[in-house]
């Protein structure tokens, strides 16, 4: 015997750290018994009832809770079988679109060519264990730790720098990730300007000799 073919495939869109729902009908082929069946997904932060049980020729909606934690496309599946006969199952491909969730912030960072700013962005541990977040910084110029730890229900400030080389404007961002409690990140704006010109006084020598200035 072969494994029997998906059911179908299921997509859900949806934003990351927003919970979203999505019904799987499910029926009982007999019609002169009740099926058990018991559930397993591999999906990431995904949650429903582990066992239900279906009258005779009735159909159960099964509800598939997902909440997942950064942005990306995952994939994965969801598997009935029954309880009684376990060589007999359905199961379904699914597909989970997650947007990124929206910025926490938007910050400025505007200086000099060869001249650099810098800020302080405030991270909070809610859990109680530490947590190690990776830093993902997007944007030219930009300098900071890829990682940074935080003991557990702990706030630090995490030192992002500006240090351009040319003259430009663009956007950026900075992303701080942790798989257990998603991603937390900003809005930059960044501003890089041409040094002004300063003006030095007047050099003067009598002819034939030669005047020393410091700059």
């Amino acid at each position: 015997t072969t494994d029997p073919l998906a059911k179908g495939h299921l997509v859900i869109k949806c934003v990351a750290q927003s919970p979203e729902k999505r019904t799987i009908e499910v029926p009982n082929p007999y019609k002169d018994r009740a099926v058990a069946y018991l559930v397993e997904t591999d999906l990431i932060n995904a949650a429903g009832v582990s066992r239900f049980t279906i009258e005779p020729g009735k159909t159960y909606k099964y509800q598939l809770n997902v909440t997942p934690l950064i942005g990306g496309v995952y994939t994965g599946s969801i598997t009935f079988t029954e309880e009684l006969e376990p060589q007999k199952y359905i199961w379904y491909t699914v597909s989970v679109e997650t947007e990124r969730a929206g910025a926490r912030g938007e910050l400025a960072l505007r200086t000099e060519i060869r001249k650099t700013v810098a800020c302080e962005i405030v991270l909070h541990n809610p859990l109680e264990e530490a947590l190690t977040f990776e830093a993902i910084l997007e944007g030219e110029g930009l300098l900071g730790d890829p990682v940074i730890s935080i003991p557990p229900k702990k706030t630090v400030n995490y030192e992002l720098s500006f240090l351009p080389l040319k003259v430009f404007s663009e956007s950026g961002s900075v992303s701080f990730v942790n798989e257990r409690v998603g991603e937390v990140w900003y809005d930059l704006t960044l501003v890089s300007q041409e040094q002004k010109t300063e003006k030095l006084p007047l050099i003067r020598a009598e002819l034939g000799t030669s005047s020393e200035f410091k700059i």
